[in-house]
């Protein structure tokens, strides 16, 4: 990040891939709207049986149980809804005219755009995913760096700090991936640094 000089910044992890149309989306949305910071979009989590799942719906359906089950209502669905991103986001509305080639790529007519405050609710978990993330310059600038001094999740509190400083936009469209194991459904070389030996102090930091 001190090296870079671009005014757009996203992130992509080795055991991560991004979809083809995740930059012209990302980079699409922030050139057509100057004043938002930051943009998500959805992504699956590939676990090598051909069976991806999404974190992002079932995260909030997990906190929303949660929530309920302390007698909070903070992720409560708004009345008459029944989407789950509403939960989180406040307005739900068509992908711009910016996203029309990906949607054409895909085979798709429309897809929504989410926008909201996204902080309060990330006191209950991950609601937002690094490589799924694409900034601005500013945003960089106005949150600071990582925290380097500690070995997991020093990626929640920079999210936590980008969504406390801007509201969030969310394209609800699958642009990026999540490799839990190899291609063949076997375990990676290396031990996830959120789970097992490691998730005692994943959930300390």
């Amino acid at each position: 990040l001190a090296a870079s000089r671009g005014r757009l910044i996203t992130f992509l992890d080795s055991d991560d891939a991004w979809l083809p149309d995740f930059l012209a989306l990302t980079a699409g949305f922030l050139e057509a709207e100057p004043d938002r910071q930051f943009v998500l979009t959805e992504f699956d989590q590939d676990r090598g049986d051909g069976r991806p799942i999404r974190p992002n719906i079932d995260g909030i359906e997990m906190y929303a149980a949660f929530a309920r089950s302390i007698g909070s209502r903070a992720l409560a669905m708004p009345d008459g809804e029944s989407d789950t991103y509403l939960r989180v986001y406040a307005t739900r509305e068509p992908l711009g005219p910016w996203a029309r080639p990906a949607l054409q790529a895909r085979g798709q007519a429309s897809a929504w755009l989410y926008r909201g405050d996204l902080f309060p609710a990330m006191r209950w978990g991950y609601l937002a995913w690094l490589p799924a993330t694409m900034m601005t310059r500013h945003a960089l600038e106005t949150i600071g760096p990582f925290r380097t001094g500690v070995r997991t999740a020093e990626d929640y509190l920079f999210l936590g700090r980008l969504a406390q400083s801007f509201p969030a936009s969310l394209i609800g469209l699958v642009a990026a991936r999540k490799h839990e194991r190899g291609v063949d459904a076997s375990r990676l070389g290396q031990e996830h640094l959120a789970t097992g030996a490691n998730a005692f102090a994943f959930e300390l930091n």
